[in-house]
């Protein structure tokens, strides 16, 4: 075993004793999985040993928290789970906040760790990192945490796990294996992997929902962060069978001009020329196409249809111009989101029409906007069902793979004009009421860092992965001031609101897809709980620019205190010299003050040698 670049790898093959810990790795192989992130102590040896063995590379962060994050950031980038080892007690404990980010944003994040051994007294007795119920805390923050009791246990416990990820929300979990099981023998072999195949959604709820669609004079789509999970777009365990599906699945692309996109596994399972982008995104945009809907996206579905395109508002979901326009259409389809405060930034949003969900959650159709028309289903395979129904307006003879020009909206004025748009106005949208609206909204709210973004957007390349934090800089400006079409994406943490997400995460994406620029956007305040995780990008080898948007503290905060008629308390921070601790890490780093300077300093990181700390300093 050589260990190079944080990263331990062994060649394939058996071990001469099969023991419960092989047993975890050739299982977690056989599902596909070749990258854990993590980091080894006493408790977890056997798994790492395991892993080396199995050929499985594992990414070593420098706190358990960035390792969760990582996590992450790969399962968002790709769609198959990220898996996150720790050793028992603190290690778990440190790892915490990720799953539940992981849990509110509905990422598949699996984390795996040791316990107490099985013999060990319920009531402690001071075992090293022992705690009161390492599962049951982390029980309270995942989709379920499980406790095996025998070797014989761990396949069937990965099997759930990996079908919990397929089979509805995907959520984070936590499996546990005593640490003195790990070492035992066994003759059970790793599980043999399994398809669950996705919701078909209910053809009378398809009938209801396509007739009110067809009928609607002022409809809206909301696009959340279901859409970038639909089971059509990502696979997690064996892609054999897509190659079996060859035919069929451009049958279906040709039927429902959908382009058509593959995961990493999945690559050749069609030719080259077909694979676009998200086939979900893409049928949302065709079924707006068809009813004249403009599209809205929450943070967490933000990118998954071109923010371009004439009838998209972006994620825009939280601006008052949007509430009030949402809140008067008579027709609103919901697909793959909560509809949360947390989404509109305000806690008692209603609509008054009529709400059409899809999500493969049954619990969100009796949410704080409970559904007239529920659909619990797979996303794809309720707009596939939507758009051939007949009830929805025929598609036109071409469904463009640019944004729209006036051409192909003038062909279908009549239903653009039915939803209560110009033809024309659409196309140069400054000219719409509702468009110029939101562009006024998002220009105050992103004022102090408008010519700064549209810098960093012109030299970013159409695939980038923007990771961004729980910052100032990315939520009143970034999320809606820096438009972003597929295949780029833009991960973010959403509802829980933690903070030191985006280096972390940029790391997970950047190692998924090494080929993809990934660019990160954060507060000085953020930056610096994950700030270590530069030393694992550096050992790395990652470009990645790390734009950091400095305000001397906890802008956000400062400015709520001061909202109240309170002196700010606690909020000023005594900062590091950013550029030399990016040094100091074996970083680039460069302070910038002009939009210019910061565009040339990022399009030089995208080719550098390792990560580029960019210093971005707030008038």
């Amino acid at each position: 075993m050589n260990v190079a670049g944080g990263v331990a790898r062994v060649s394939a093959g058996g071990p001469s004793t099969t023991t419960a810990a092989h047993v975890l790795a050739l299982t977690l192989v056989a599902y596909g999985v070749d990258t854990v992130f993590g980091i080894p102590g006493t408790h977890n040896l056997a798994i790492y040993q395991a892993l080396a063995e199995a050929g499985v590379r594992c990414v070593t962060t420098r706190h358990e928290q960035g390792a969760g994050y990582a996590a992450d950031g790969y399962a968002r980038a790709t769609g198959r789970p990220g898996v996150v080892l720790t050793t028992t007690g603190p290690a778990v404990l440190n790892a915490a906040a990720a799953l539940a980010q992981a849990y509110s944003d509905s990422s598949p994040v699996l984390l795996i760790s040791p316990g107490v051994p099985l013999t060990h007294p319920r009531l402690g007795c001071g075992y090293l990192h022992e705690s009161k119920d390492q599962s049951r805390a982390l029980d309270s923050l995942c989709a379920w945490s499980h406790r095996v009791t025998s070797p014989e246990e761990i396949p069937a416990a990965l099997s759930r796990a990996f079908a919990s990820f397929t089979e509805g929300r995907p959520r984070p979990i936590h499996l546990e294996i005593p640490v003195d099981l790990l070492d035992l023998p066994t003759s059970v072999p790793p599980a043999t992997p399994f398809q669950v195949p996705p919701r078909a959604p209910d053809p009378a709820a398809i009938a209801s929902a396509a007739t009110l669609l067809g009928t609607a004079l002022r409809p809206a789509i909301v696009l959340g962060g279901g859409v970038h999970h639909s089971h059509a777009d990502h696979s997690h365990a064996d892609h054999s069978h897509v190659h079996h599906s060859r035919a069929g699945t451009l049958a279906l692309a040709e039927r429902t001009g959908a382009p058509i996109v593959t995961t990493a596994n999945g690559k050749a399972a069609v030719p080259e020329s077909h694979a676009h982008h998200s086939r979900t995104g893409t049928l949302a945009l065709i079924l707006a196409e068809r009813t004249g809907a403009p599209i809205v996206t929450t943070a967490n579905g933000k990118a998954a249809v071109p923010e371009s395109h004439p009838l998209a508002l972006g994620a825009t979901l939280h601006l008052p111009a949007v509430q009030t326009w949402l809140a008067t259409c008579d027709v609103v389809l919901a697909i793959g989101t909560e509809l949360a405060p947390s989404d509109f930034w305000i806690d008692d949003f209603r609509l008054t029409g009529q709400l059409i969900r899809i999500d493969v959650d049954p619990a969100q159709m009796q949410g704080d906007l409970p559904a007239m028309i529920p659909i619990v289903a797979d996303a794809y395979l309720a707009l596939d069902a939507l758009l051939t129904h007949p009830a929805i307006p025929q598609k036109p003879e071409h469904v463009p793979r640019e944004p729209l020009d006036a051409g192909p909206l003038a062909e279908r004025r009549d239903s653009v004009v039915r939803a209560g748009w110009d033809a024309q106005s659409l196309v140069g949208r400054s000219d719409s009421v509702l468009w110029a609206r939101r562009d006024a909204e998002l220009e105050a709210l992103a004022a102090r860092w408008g010519s700064q973004l549209k810098a960093v957007r012109d030299v970013l390349p159409a695939d980038t992965i923007v990771t961004a934090d729980s910052s100032m800089f990315c939520y009143y400006g970034a999320l809606g001031g820096l438009p972003i079409d597929p295949p780029g994406r833009f991960l973010y943490p959403t509802g829980f609101g933690t903070l030191g997400f985006a280096l972390p995460a940029a790391i997970g994406a950047k190692i998924a897809y090494p080929e993809r620029p990934v660019a990160v956007l954060a507060g000085d305040g953020a930056f610096q709980f994950s700030v270590q995780e530069l030393a694992t990008a550096v050992e790395l080898g990652l470009p990645l620019p790390i734009v950091i948007s400095v305000n001397g503290g906890y802008g956000e905060i400062r400015a709520e205190m001061v909202a109240r008629g309170m002196l700010p308390v606690a909020v000023d921070l005594h900062n590091p010299d950013f550029v030399g601790l990016a040094v100091a890490y074996g970083a680039g780093g460069v302070a910038v003050d002009t939009p210019e300077e910061l565009g040339e300093a990022v399009g030089k990181a995208l080719h550098a040698s390792g990560p580029t700390v960019i210093v971005l300093r707030e008038a």
